[in-house]
């Protein structure tokens, strides 16, 4: 019996993905006359995709999500920047493709009269049979339900692992159709946020700067890695008067404008599909974001970024979450790089840089959010100021990546000095929002030196799943003000989409009931992770069970990002 489930199992996975192929490869036949053609198609895809899947877990740490179609021209374009080299299995693959393609030139069907008529009758068969397939397995939600193997409670990687590639990327796919909650309605939203009750505070408008740090973290907290020269100093010096603590970012080595669309519309995508790229496929529409709040207290609004504009869709999107313009790093002057890229010291000029001439043209608040990219991956070995990593014992490799991976953290922190003196003695009161937004293992130049490099922290190993998800995934966040004195107000462990509703709160920046709701409810459930079924307390210590507020965000982030909006006041629509 035990044998026949688990043929039962593979054969409903099978309809999935390998009848579905088995079927194209037949249309493609007849319509084209030539087997090649369909090895080809099918084959080659099947392969490429297969390959980019295995390089984005060894270097990124997650999975191929169909959303990863939009970057592939983006992602070609890097690839001399990576050390990828074909693994065995992957070469005898292609030796196979190369082997099929080859015998399957000789096949042709044999023309028929009637310009391919019955040709083309069959693959309108087949296209029904295809439609069929799909409605009833790789596009119905409760087939997958019915399979084990696709449990909601399985993390991607062994969604993956266990239903083979081709299988996990078509569920994924199906997992991009967001289904409505059941009970949703006007009342139900009223209904959970008529139970905001936040302290009255005196609204303050600051100017506001806040900004991205590009895989920003600190492996001397987060690993007990000790560095011939401190890596994390200013940050430690800030802190003792701000508000600050660790982000548990739902990314890994990648991914920064998701945790962007995140912070900005304070919204947890992790309530959704991860297949999707967000920024990407909601930034076409006015999105419900603090900034249009901001706006309507008259408050000037920048978007800067030091890498191109081309990835993302950020030009629409910042433009629609209600940035009056932006900036890239075509427009940027005289900035110097640490490594591959603008180095943050100099990002962090180019900001300042543009605040003064804000500060030049009007007497109005300003909101400047900036975007770094120094760390991003891969970090180039070709940089100034090294550290030594002085804990002994590890793998060269591991040794060298870790201190490449520590110089750059140095600059980061320096960079965070330079801002801070600035800022410190500007005539206005000014806020200050600093985060990373995942942590990043990527070194140019040393082979293998990936996310599995973690594997040689003996403390790293002795965790338990969930242990190790955040420990990969911590990040530091910092909120200060050159006016107030928050005397080191620490969080453990935050959620991306919290992190504005913080800092509304901590400085009575304008906020909504919105924001009002997320702080009230950070008090018992600060960390909000479905990716990764991780739900903490303000202690940080994880529930065993998921809480019952989590499916009250679930259903206003719902309303917010897919529904009526019926959560957004007046306040927030007006841009």
């Amino acid at each position: 019996m035990n044998t026949l489930d688990y043929m039962g199992n593979k054969l409903l996975q099978a309809s999935i993905a390998y009848i579905p192929m088995l079927i194209i490869s037949i249309i493609i036949t007849l319509v084209f006359r030539k087997v090649v053609v369909a090895y080809i198609t099918i084959g080659g895809i099947s392969l490429m995709g297969a390959c980019a899947y295995y390089f984005k877990m060894l270097y990124r740490g997650e999975v191929l999500w169909p959303s990863d179609v939009v970057f592939a021209s983006a992602a070609g374009s890097m690839m001399k920047d990576f050390n990828i080299a074909l693994t065995g299995d992957m070469k005898k693959a292609f030796a196979a493709l190369v082997v099929f393609v080859a015998v399957s030139a000789f096949f042709t069907l044999p023309r028929i009269k009637g310009k391919y008529k019955n040709n083309l009758t069959l693959s309108v068969v087949f296209v029904i049979l295809l439609g069929i397939d799909a409605k009833v397995c790789f596009l119905n939600q409760e087939f997958y339900d019915s399979i084990e193997s696709f449990s909601y409670i399985s993390n991607p990687t062994n969604i993956y692992y266990r239903n083979t590639f081709h299988t996990a990327f078509l569920f994924y796919i199906n997992n991009t159709i967001v289904v409505e909650p059941e009970g949703y309605s006007q009342n139900k939203i009223d209904e959970i946020l008529v139970d905001v009750d936040a302290e009255e505070k005196i609204q303050t408008n600051p100017d506001i700067i806040l900004i991205l740090l590009e895989s920003y973290f600190d492996p001397n907290r987060l690993f007990g890695l000790e560095y011939s020269q401190p890596i994390n100093e200013n940050y430690n010096t800030v802190s003792e008067k701000a508000v600050y603590g660790n982000m548990l970012s739902f990314k890994y080595g990648g991914g920064t404008a998701d945790i962007e669309f995140n912070i900005l519309n304070q919204i947890n995508t992790t309530n959704f599909t991860e297949a999707l790229s967000y920024m990407n496929v909601y930034g076409g529409k006015i999105l419900p974001s603090f900034l249009q709040t901001l706006r309507a207290e008259g408050y000037r609004t920048f978007a800067m970024h030091a890498y191109t504009s081309q990835l993302y869709n950020r030009i629409t999107a910042y433009k629609n979450m209600g940035f009056d313009g932006s900036q890239f790093v075509d427009s940027y002057q005289n900035t110097s790089t640490y490594g591959s890229y603008v180095s943050d010291i100099d990002h962090v000029d180019e900001m300042i840089s543009k605040y003064e001439e804000y500060r030049a043209t009007g007497d109005e608040s300003i909101f400047l959010y900036g975007v770094s990219m120094q760390n991003h991956m891969y970090m180039s070995q070709d940089i100034t100021d090294r550290v030594y990593l002085e804990n002994k014992g590890y793998s060269q490799e591991f040794t060298e990546g870790m201190e490449i991976l520590g110089s750059y953290m140095r600059q980061t922190d320096l960079a965070i000095k330079r801002l801070y003196d600035y800022f410190e003695n500007v005539d206005r009161e000014v806020v200050i929002i600093l985060y990373g937004d995942h942590q990043s293992y990527n070194i140019e130049g040393i082979d293998g030196y990936s996310s599995a490099s973690l594997n040689e922290i003996e403390s790293y190993n002795g965790m338990t799943s969930k242990e190790k998800y955040i420990a990969s995934h911590t990040t530091p966040f910092i909120m200060w003000s050159n006016r107030q004195d928050m005397a080191g107000q620490y969080w453990p462990l935050v959620s991306p989409h919290n992190l504005w509703a913080l800092a509304s709160e901590s400085f009575g920046l304008p906020a909504t009931e919105y924001e009002q709701y997320l702080y009230s409810k950070m008090q018992e459930m600060p960390v909000d992770n479905n990716y990764a079924g991780i739900w903490c307390d303000k202690d940080g210590k994880i529930y065993e069970e998921r809480p019952a507020t989590a499916d009250d965000i679930y259903m206003l982030n719902y309303d917010r990002l897919f529904g009526k909006q019926f959560s957004i006041n007046a306040k927030e629509r007006t841009v």
